[in-house]
């Protein structure tokens, strides 16, 4: 997953490249929203691709704002042409939100 990310995403893009697990911690430049109701997402959602927020992983924590530019990847269930198809459909949708 972190090579198809390397290849797909903007240089902004930083991850944690997994030691194990089954997800890939994906944070882009904080102009770009990634919740529920975002245009990324609902773009991801029509070419196929489903990502966890990343604002969906925070609890409720006034000493701090959830980030709504981060997103969770799983690379748990899916075989490696399933990633590299998805990385690149979810890439796509990043760049179509740039315009």
């Amino acid at each position: 997953m972190v090579t198809a990310l390397d290849a797909a995403f903007p240089e902004t893009a930083r991850y944690t490249e997994p030691h194990g697990g089954l997800y890939v911690w994906l944070e882009l430049d904080s102009r770009v929203k990634t919740g529920a109701n975002s245009r990324v997402f609902r773009r991801a959602l029509d070419a196929g691709v489903l990502y966890v927020p990343g604002e969906m992983c925070f609890c409720a924590d006034t000493s701090r704002r959830i980030p709504q530019n981060c997103m969770r990847l799983s690379f748990g269930a899916q075989t490696i042409g399933q990633i590299r198809k998805g990385v690149a459909l979810l890439g796509e949708q990043l760049r179509c939100n740039e315009t």
